[in-house]
């Protein structure tokens, strides 16, 4: 499976098959979603998103939607990573 963002400035995280298919949208903010990474069990995806005007640190199950913030992010970008515990 491949996660990516689609769109700029207001894009959105999909994700689609590594073999082929339809993409899948597993994110929706209305200021944009950036940067995807995936955890080290393939269970979640890491991204900034825009929010409330300020940038998030926020996680979502690779299956889409329910999105949690983690930490207020100091910068536009900055494609997050997991530890590798994750």
């Amino acid at each position: 499976m491949l996660a990516f963002q689609s769109g700029w400035p207001e894009g959105d995280i999909y994700t689609v098959p590594a073999d082929g298919g339809e993409a899948v949208k597993i994110t929706l903010t209305p200021e944009g979603d950036y940067d995807p990474n995936w955890s080290p069990d393939g269970q979640r995806i890491a991204f900034v998103t825009f929010v409330g005007g300020r940038w998030q640190v926020q996680i979502v199950p690779s299956t889409g939607w329910t999105a949690r913030a983690l930490v207020d992010w100091p910068q536009s970008h900055g494609n997050p990573r997991w530890s590798p515990d994750g």
